[in-house]
């Protein structure tokens, strides 16, 4: 796959479709990051314009569509106040560098390193030591099935992988809490440290958002 960055350019003229769901009735609806929400009959065809904004609001950054039982559809507008063209290249290349380092791949932060996945980060690396339950698949996307019993972090790098073979995508079968008492220095690597479902116990170490004093420390949240 190649860079994001070679298409970055003509990126708001062509259009950048970052969800897809379908109604009862087989409607395609289209949530693109420039074009707003659109709309493609069972027929096939053109995509059809339907809104680009909410509530009198330009949305700048739209993604991630859902549908009702009653036909309504929602979608997340990610940047409020600009376009994702404004990001730029430098913005893209600082992207593509990045290492996020997720603890714990519920559904939040499953979530969140899909966009960024979509976005074209340089590498992501997920810590859990649990297996994927039937109760995961309920809320958790990118689960299915046949990975129930499975290493829920290599499921989910599975998945991540699909989405943009361009990205590494690595996992670490070990529960956070261990990792984090016994090799605190593993997560020096990293950009970015996103921590979920944390549970924190007395005498537990906790990996803090603190003022950085080396070039290079990662980000903790």
């Amino acid at each position: 796959m190649a860079s994001p960055l070679e298409y970055l350019p003509s990126e708001h003229i062509c259009s950048r479709p970052l969800g897809l769901c379908f109604n009862k009735i087989g409607d395609l609806y289209i949530v693109d990051a420039y074009f707003g929400l659109l709309k493609v009959g069972p027929e096939g065809g053109l995509a059809t314009p339907l809104a680009t904004e909410a509530e009198v609001v330009r949305v700048n950054f739209t993604n991630d569509p859902d549908l009702d039982d009653e036909g309504n559809i929602y979608f997340t507008d990610s940047r409020i106040h600009y376009q994702r063209r404004i990001w730029g290249d430098q913005g893209q290349a600082a992207l593509e560098k990045a290492s996020i380092c997720l603890l714990n791949c519920g559904p939040t932060g499953t979530e969140a390193l899909k966009n960024l996945v979509l976005g074209g980060i340089g590498s992501v690396t997920v810590v859990d030591g649990s297996k994927v339950e039937a109760s995961d698949l309920g809320n958790n996307f990118l689960l299915d099935e046949g990975c129930l019993g499975q290493p829920r972090a290599k499921s989910i790098c599975s998945f991540l992988q699909e989405l943009n073979d361009a990205v590494k995508a690595k996992f670490v079968d070990e529960s956070p809490a261990h990792l984090i008492d016994t090799n605190p220095s593993f997560f020096s690597q990293f950009t970015v440290v996103i921590a979920t479902q944390a549970a924190t116990s007395p005498g537990a170490t906790t990996l803090a958002a603190s003022p950085s004093t080396a070039p290079g420390s990662p980000t903790r949240t």
